[in-house]
């Protein structure tokens, strides 16, 4: 049995902090604050896509932080090929490709096509699963598919390329979801939301209806106002006096006669004219009257 020497230097056994495995942005309040210290570094650089840069993309970051981590992917891989479209995260196309033959789970991705260059035009991938070298084919994937399902961007100018790339990712889907972790290609994103925007089969259909609202909101706004109701009385006439109202006497006219023969006297004045018409029409004149007074008075 050995002694140790006790003069001799004692080793001192220093613990070394192993890297995480399973960091996960949500887990915890401490994983949390740590990702957001790394986000705010992450969003000030300029090496990154638009939609990871600036204060007001450090949620985008996060995001891209729990995919890398629940992917066990590197960070800058994720932030550099996972992009944003109509509000949906998706990947690239060639990334997508460059996982499957990166896995180590399957041979080269290759492509089978049919009917090249005419409007029939389909293609489908396959590959072959290294452990139990059974070839994988996926779907089908045709020019008349892409008509069908109304689908557009690149599809007019670039046919070829957009069919190697919906059908790779039809072939992942099928048989390696897991590399994705479920989250679509950009092409495919882009498609859904044509499909959810894209215009009526007849123009004319979307012409009709807005004219038939504009027709309905013109007539809603003119629309007259309802009548009072009619009441039983009938309306009197505009020179019929009110009830209750005394009716104006009727004028009457003096006519002055001039006897016959007796010619047309000057012009006189105006008492003298009154006194002329008491005569005519038998009135006592003031001369008349006042002589009546006197004799009445005399007789007393």
């Amino acid at each position: 049995m050995s002694k140790t020497d006790p003069n001799a230097p004692q080793q001192q056994t220093l613990a070394v902090a192993k890297p995480q495995q399973n960091f996960l942005v949500f887990d915890s309040i401490e994983h949390f604050e740590h990702a957001l210290r790394m986000c705010k570094c992450l969003a000030s650089a300029n090496m990154l896509p638009k939609h990871f840069q600036g204060e007001q993309n450090i949620g985008n970051c996060m995001i891209a932080l729990e995919i890398a981590h629940r992917g066990q992917l590197p960070v800058m891989e994720v932030l550099q090929n996972l992009i944003v479209v109509q509000g949906r995260t998706s990947w690239y196309a060639t990334y997508i490709i460059g996982r499957i033959n990166s896995c180590g789970l399957f041979s080269t991705l290759e492509w089978e096509s049919e009917n090249d260059g005419t409007a029939n035009w389909r293609m489908r991938a396959k590959a072959t699963e290294l452990k139990t070298g059974k070839e994988l084919i996926g779907s089908w994937v045709s020019l008349q598919m892409a008509r069908d399902e109304h689908w557009g961007g690149k599809w007019q100018t670039m046919p070829e390329q957009m069919l190697r790339y919906r059908s790779a990712a039809f072939w992942q889907r099928l048989y390696a979801p897991n590399i994705t972790m479920g989250i679509k290609d950009q092409y495919e994103v882009e498609d859904i939301a044509f499909e959810e925007v894209k215009p009526a089969d007849n123009p004319d259909e979307a012409e009709k209806k807005n004219a038939a609202a504009i027709a309905a909101l013109q007539e809603s706004i003119g629309k007259k106002k309802p009548e009072a109701p009619a009441t039983s009385e009938p309306e009197k006439p505009a020179d019929q006096p009110a009830e209750g109202a005394q009716e104006p006497k009727p004028l009457v006219a003096i006519v002055v006669e001039q006897p016959e023969g007796e010619q047309k006297p000057k012009a006189q004045s105006y008492e003298a004219t009154l006194e002329r018409a008491k005569r005519n029409l038998g009135i006592p004149t003031n001369a008349q009257e006042s002589s009546e007074i006197n004799f009445e008075s005399s007789e007393q």
